[in-house]
């Protein structure tokens, strides 16, 4: 489970002042703010979910939602002429 923890990084200071410096140098102030961190099985997961574009895949992609819409089209237009039979008689 990810994890928040604190990123301590050096910014550019504005301008340079006597308070500045310490573990940045001159010039440069810390800033801290919260950042999550993940697991290894975490980032195994996303590492599989990147997998590089192949048009065999986007191909499968197309063709399911191809078929799917036709599909739900016909039910509709099915049940529109079913309608229309009733309604008739």
């Amino acid at each position: 489970m990810a994890q928040q923890e604190q990123l301590i990084k050096c910014i550019p200071a504005p301008r340079a002042t006597a308070e500045q410096g310490g573990a940045c140098g001159a010039g440069f102030f810390i800033q801290r703010g919260p950042i999550w961190t993940m697991t290894v099985n975490e980032a195994d997961a996303l590492t599989l979910a990147s997998r590089p574009f192949t048009p065999a895949v986007a191909g499968q992609y197309f063709g399911f939602a191809f078929v799917t819409t036709i599909s739900i089209w016909a039910l509709a237009y099915g049940a529109g002429q079913l309608y229309s039979f009733i309604r008739k008689n």
